[in-house]
């Protein structure tokens, strides 16, 4: 292993199948379903780590461990490669980035917005990955080879458990996954919505609170974006050392608050909505 933090992304592996596993046996439980949500949420932040920083020093233990959570959260790991590190990374949500939230609409920050910019994104993203493996095909590269494996992995799972209980696989596996998968889409716009990308500094959002405790510090994203393949264990130092100069209404102490004020308080009183830092809206 090549950090002993990463003890609790194991962990957490292990609960997503135990918790899933559980149920399936042993029947529906409302608070063991709500902590499967939970899990789901965590495994994407465990996929999105992995693709940065592999868990194992041996290549082999982390490319079996990449084909694991890309079955578990139905999310490629190509995908991941091609969508977050060659385009999110590259452009830092810039006018460049596929997904820049902006793109959709115009620059906003608010519940509807969030809500549909998972679909906005994947359908933004989706010809790109097919152009890409189309084009690889001819010359078997490593990213068709890969995506094939995938793909046929995670329709295969789903198949086997549609067979053997198609409404437990419908709850307890599909929908999770979907859930999940939202999480991970949404997730841009919970960190850029409303951010200046022609900032050095003010291009993202930070969450410094608990939500850093359960998902592996997935809110210090300005630290994540200058240093992308530092382990995750070490971004809450980065943030405290290199980042005072980050604007203080990026700086949220409370992921639930902030989503609780812009999402819901602001639509009704307008000292609670969301205020663009962006110099010069482009589209």
């Amino acid at each position: 292993m090549r950090n002993i933090f990463d003890l609790q992304t194991l962990a957490y592996m292990v609960a997503w199948v135990g918790l899933i596993v559980l149920q399936w046996c042993c029947g529906f439980v409302w608070w063991q379903y709500a902590l499967l949500l939970f899990f789901c949420i965590g495994m994407q932040v465990i996929h999105h780590n992995h693709v940065h920083l592999g868990i194992w020093r041996s290549n082999r233990l982390n490319w079996l461990t990449s084909l694991f959570i890309s079955v578990s959260t139905a999310v490629p790991g190509a995908m991941m490669i091609g969508g977050h590190l060659k385009n999110h990374h590259v452009h830092h949500h810039g006018p460049d980035d596929i997904t820049r939230t902006y793109r959709f609409g115009g620059d906003h920050n608010h519940l509807l917005g969030y809500l549909l910019h998972p679909f906005q994104a994947f359908f933004a993203l989706l010809p790109v990955f097919w152009s890409d493996f189309l084009n690889g095909l001819p010359k078997r590269s490593r990213f068709s080879r890969r995506i094939s494996l995938e793909v046929i992995l995670i329709f295969s799972l789903w198949i086997l458990l549609g067979v053997l209980d198609w409404r437990k696989f419908l709850l307890l596996v599909w929908l999770p996954q979907m859930f999940g998968l939202h999480w991970l889409l949404g997730a841009n716009y919970l960190q850029h919505a409303h951010c200046d990308d022609e900032s050095e500094s003010n291009y993202a959002r930070n969450f410094t609170g608990a939500v850093n405790l359960l998902w592996f510090n997935i809110g210090f994203h300005t630290a994540h974006h200058d240093h992308p393949g530092a382990h995750w264990s070490v971004l809450r130092n980065l943030h405290r050392e290199k980042y005072k100069d980050v604007d203080q209404s990026l700086c949220c102490p409370s992921f639930l608050g902030y989503v609780f004020r812009t999402f819901f308080l602001s639509m009704f009183f307008d000292s609670c909505r969301s205020r663009s830092l962006k110099r010069a809206t482009s589209t």
